[in-house]
């Protein structure tokens, strides 16, 4: 059985622009440490940045932006045929406005939108 660590960094959401810019580059220093320590793989295309880490027999893919600031989809599969996919859409940091979720083995399509609160107390 193989070691892992796990680490945690949580970081409030900055309000100017510098802060946006130096969490986004945190988040990928932090990213590439990982990978250069293995566990993960990574590659570009013009538009998405794909992080692949190993479960068993499948793997487990995180796509960001081509900045890494932010996640656009989740896709779990082998390397011939994905399984699942989760696409994440709209703002609201930390919780996106829908989440479609995708089954390629069975017909299976869910979309989760987040229900904007109504303000009753006027």
């Amino acid at each position: 059985m193989g070691e892992y660590l796990e680490l945690r960094v949580r970081v409030s959401e900055p309000t100017s622009l510098a802060g946006q810019v130096r969490k986004a580059q945190l988040t990928r220093e932090l990213i590439d440490v990982a990978i250069a320590h293995g566990g993960l793989q990574s590659w570009k295309t013009r538009e998405e940045i794909f992080y692949g880490v190993v479960q068993k027999k499948e793997m487990a893919y995180f796509i960001t932006d081509k900045d890494c600031s932010s996640l656009r989809r989740l896709e779990w599969g082998t390397k011939l045929k994905r399984k699942v996919s989760i696409q994440i859409t709209g703002a609201g940091y930390p919780w996106p406005d829908t989440l479609d979720i995708t089954h390629y083995t069975f017909p299976l399509q869910i979309r989760l939108t987040r229900l904007k609160k109504n303000d009753t107390s006027q």
